[in-house]
């Protein structure tokens, strides 16, 4: 690293900022981007959710959320077309129908622009398993008594 002077002085700034506001005086200011939580399969999508999102997401570029990647086997990924929903990432790759592996930014040259509406970019993560949905029990298949053999 030969240039220690960060080239985007106003955003490293308001960051300390936020944290010494948080820290060391107690104010309830986000420090932090969002991160992921878990992925659920919803038939050949994966559906991202994440957790510390202070005003919901967006990207910094008004276009769809990039750098995700879907995997069958966790080692060969493939880039994924990814849409925002509310709080959620819908991510979908054509020719993978059951996708079992979901990562984000997970490149050396990675610029991903997915952020919460405070401009705190969503921290980029390896390989998540992706776990199937729960399946929805009706009230009167709930209220039948399981069979113990």
């Amino acid at each position: 690293m030969l240039d220690i002077h960060p080239k985007h002085k106003r955003t490293v700034g308001e960051r300390l900022a936020a944290q010494a506001l948080k820290y060391q005086y107690g104010k309830d200011v986000t420090v932090t981007g969002p991160s992921v939580d878990h992925a659920v399969a919803d038939g050949s999508a994966v559906v991202v959710s994440f957790r510390d999102i202070d005003q919901g997401l967006t990207t910094s570029d008004g276009q769809s959320p990039t750098w995700f990647e879907l995997s069958a086997d966790g080692h060969a990924f493939v880039r994924a077309d990814a849409a925002l929903e509310g709080n959620t990432v819908r991510v979908s790759a054509a020719g993978m129908p059951t996708p079992k592996y979901v990562r984000m930014g997970w490149d050396d040259v990675a610029i991903p622009n997915l952020e919460d509406k405070n401009g705190w970019p969503v921290f980029a993560f390896p390989a998540r398993p992706v776990h199937q949905a729960p399946v929805a029990v009706s009230a009167a298949e709930a209220a039948v008594p399981a069979k113990v053999p």
